[in-house]
């Protein structure tokens, strides 16, 4: 038995290890992957059912939609680029990456955003 395509944008749900799971695009093309709640089992009322499942999923995507991001005014480029230089040497990449990283954002994006 075949399902009709959803429209672009509209999600996907799926069973996995007994749970519907609501696949989403964001806003930066990337897709999020949510838990929606326990498959229904037949003859039970606990669960949830597809409908149900694709009820829940468009109210995340809807919520999620209606939350606009606000962009925290203390962060400048500075600050930013110090923390991700900080993660790439926590993840223990090599010496010359973060020094790259650290001489493109000295020479080229501090100077140029300043502190926007």
């Amino acid at each position: 038995m075949s399902r009709t395509r959803r429209a672009n944008g509209a999600g996907r749900v799926y069973i996995k290890h007994g749970s519907y799971y609501g696949r989403r695009p964001t806003s930066a093309g990337a897709h999020t992957n949510r838990r929606l709640g326990p498959v229904r089992r037949p003859g039970s009322s606990d669960g949830l059912t597809r409908s149900q499942a694709e009820r829940r999923l468009r109210e995340l995507m809807t919520a999620m939609a209606a939350a606009p991001m606000v962009p925290d005014p203390g962060i400048t480029i500075a600050r930013a680029g110090q923390a991700f230089v900080e993660q790439l040497e926590a993840r223990g990449r090599a010496k010359s990456h973060v020094e790259t990283v650290e001489a493109h954002l000295r020479v080229h994006l501090v100077p140029f955003f300043a502190d926007k």
